[in-house]
């Protein structure tokens, strides 16, 4: 739905306005897909309404959901948190596609993302992809990078350590 801009004579889709009317929020459980979808590409560099959007698309398991968290993670100017949160929900939805992609992210020095595959990691070792989980090369890589840091630094380190031991 393309809404009339006074100011400018302008037509603005509804993801527009809702850029625009933050922190007023909408219902985003009444928020078309489409709409949430521009959010995303559009306002990828701002983490407010792209990255709630990114959580709709994600708790709805839109078909696309994959690829937009795949599209945060490569836009090399998208906000910081909302990469971390795009890393988050891609773990989620598809682990091993997660982790894959982290082997890259790890090593743009941004403890969000380490402390994200931890999380993730800590929780795959529980669940049935723990035997692949322990084989991955990002295991290997964590353990260089809560070293390189020092424990004390990378929060649940402590808990990944016992669940992948620290050699």
């Amino acid at each position: 739905m393309a809404l009339q801009s006074k100011d400018e004579g302008q037509e603005l889709s509804e993801a527009n306005w809702i850029q625009m009317a933050f922190p007023s929020e909408p219902e985003w459980e009444n928020v078309l897909d489409a709409t949430l979808i521009e959010l995303v590409r559009e306002y990828y560099m701002e983490p407010s309404c792209a990255g709630l959007a990114l959580g709709q698309i994600v708790t709805r398991r839109h078909p696309q959901a994959e690829e937009l968290c795949n599209f945060l993670l490569n836009a090399e100017r998208a906000d910081r948190w909302l990469r971390a949160g795009a890393l988050d929900s891609l773990l989620t939805l598809n682990p091993m596609d997660g982790l894959n992609k982290a082997m890259a992210l790890i090593d743009d020095d941004d403890i969000d993302i380490l402390e994200d595959v931890i999380v993730a990691l800590n929780c795959e070792h529980q669940g049935p992809l723990a035997a692949a989980i322990h084989c991955h090369p990002i295991v290997a890589l964590v353990k260089r990078e809560i070293g390189r840091r020092g424990p004390d630094q990378v929060e649940f380190s402590d808990i990944f350590a016992e669940n992948f031991g620290t050699d």
